[in-house]
């Protein structure tokens, strides 16, 4: 097994560490980065990787034992370019929350429906074996730090892919902690999520154009999110005035472009179709009624 230590401008002892377990085990390699963010972390490992697969592991967290002598047989036994297996979010010794997709097998198309609708199927690239021939002569030019940028990963490898197999067997342990890059509060990095929407919405129209519809879909919701939280990510006033019309410009482009005022989402929840009419209607009372509900909200916890 060949292990990739990516550090990403660490600022603790990882380095130190990282070289001393690359002394005793020969199958180590190390990249040393300036801190550039999870996106380009992930690729400079896809990029060094020379495994015949390749699966990520954030620094935290743990894998099931001997579990990925397991993934690489259920790969060869189905036939299939990538495994997308079941994963355990914990909090201490608490479980919070457990995926378990169904046993199948499925084609290229069906799985890339599957991760824009969330459908049955998790975003994460941690609980997922790849064939690293999936990544040969694919380009990674975005310039992303952070957030969905799992799932531009992940669509970027299932274009590429013939069969995609997915099995209940928890093999990946998610660590939950304060201060993560998941659980922070909300701030300006967040607008990352729109490139990675967007860079996610040009690739399905390029290469699985019948799924554009889904893709506009989940990147206008990003749109108007972020349009509603621009005031908690504590920019000037003028920055958020120019960003609020660069939002509302490729909303309704995007919108009009995809019929998405007839279109219905499978998987929508009643929140997401409310905020998305909502925002298309009028930005401006999405916004207001998204405040008021907000501060009521942030009454209510005080």
């Amino acid at each position: 097994m060949e292990v990739i230590v990516v550090n990403d401008g660490s600022s603790d002892q990882t380095m130190q560490i990282a070289k001393q377990m690359s002394k005793k085990y020969g199958n180590i390699k190390i990249i040393n980065q300036q801190n550039t963010g999870l996106y380009h972390t992930k690729v400079n490992g896809i990029h060094l990787a020379r495994g015949n697969y390749i699966t990520f592991v954030d620094a935290d967290d743990k894998i099931a034992v001997n579990f990925y002598t397991f993934a690489v047989r259920k790969i060869k036994e189905k036939k299939v370019d990538i495994l997308e297996f079941g994963i355990r979010k914990v909090k201490g010794e608490q479980v919070l929350f457990e995926f378990c997709p169904q046993e199948r097998i499925y084609g290229s198309k069906e799985a890339i429906r599957r991760q824009l609708e969330k459908d049955a199927s998790i975003c994460s690239n941690c609980n997922k074996v790849y064939k690293r021939t999936l990544f040969h002569n694919v380009s990674f030019p975005e310039a992303i730090r952070c957030h969905e940028e799992d799932k531009l990963i992940n669509i970027k490898a299932m274009c590429n892919a013939k069969k995609v197999a997915s099995t209940p067997a928890v093999g990946y342990i998610y660590d939950t902690r304060e201060n993560s890059i998941t659980t922070k509060a909300i701030s300006k990095d967040y607008l990352d999520i729109l490139k990675a929407g967007k860079a996610v919405y040009n690739l399905i129209k390029r290469k699985r154009s019948a799924l554009s519809r889904i893709a506009a879909h989940d990147y206008c919701a990003h749109l108007s999110f972020c349009y509603l939280n621009l005031f908690r990510m504590g920019m000037e006033k003028v920055q958020e005035t120019v960003i609020k019309r660069q939002i509302r410009k490729e909303f309704f482009n995007v919108y009009r472009i995809e019929k998405l005022d007839i279109y219905r989402a499978k998987q929508d929840s009643m929140k997401r179709r409310a905020m998305l009419l909502l925002f298309w209607k009028s930005p401006w009372l999405a916004e207001l009624l998204y405040r008021v509900i907000f501060i009521s909200l942030l009454r209510c916890h005080e």
